[in-house]
């Protein structure tokens, strides 16, 4: 039960990447276009994060990594697409 309510609120962290995203792509227009190239080596980078991460065989470990990956690659996506 402890894992399942651990996991949800991770994955909702996680999930937090998309209104950050918005947020920053509506404010930060003339930024984000000068910066797709780092926009697009920051989606690269986190999800080669989030895929290594697999790799690693501490649970607790991978919990914090993952969703701060998956954090990272949304809010560079999606301020990456509004841009």
């Amino acid at each position: 039960m402890d894992s399942i309510i651990k996991s949800t609120i991770l994955i909702l962290i996680a999930l937090l990447g998309i209104p950050a995203g918005i947020l920053i792509s509506k404010y930060a227009k003339s930024e984000l276009k000068a910066g797709k190239k780092w926009f697009r080596l920051t989606m690269i980078l986190s999800a080669a994060i989030f895929a290594c991460s697999f790799l690693v065989r501490d649970d607790e470990l991978q919990m914090i990594i993952m969703p701060v990956a998956a954090f990272i690659f949304l809010l560079s996506y999606i301020s990456f697409r509004k841009a």
